[in-house]
């Protein structure tokens, strides 16, 4: 969806220069996948390494008695920790 999303911004000229200017210019809390991240997570934008940061993560199971996913990640749907932020840049592959 990320890149569906990217592709959408750019209209009828889709570049590889584009892309990474829309991945750039998405600003940290602005932008969840649809629902599938936590926009508070989600930034592409260069930080200063090595960054520490909250990583919240919601566990799921499927539970056939109910018909849909419960929450397996405690009272507030959330597990958090402080952990040192791991870059993947990317990086010009000459295309």
């Amino acid at each position: 969806m990320l890149f569906g999303d990217g592709v959408q911004a750019m209209g009828a000229n889709v570049t590889r220069k584009g892309l990474i200017a829309w991945l750039d210019g998405i600003v940290r809390g602005t932008y969840n996948d649809h629902g599938l991240l936590a926009a508070s997570q989600t930034s592409w934008q260069p930080l200063k390494h090595p960054a520490t940061m909250p990583d919240c993560k919601s566990h799921v199971q499927w539970q056939d008695n109910v018909g849909t996913f419960v929450t397996r990640s405690g009272p507030n749907e959330f597990t958090c920790y402080t952990t040192t932020e791991v870059a993947t840049p990317y990086g010009d592959d000459g295309s």
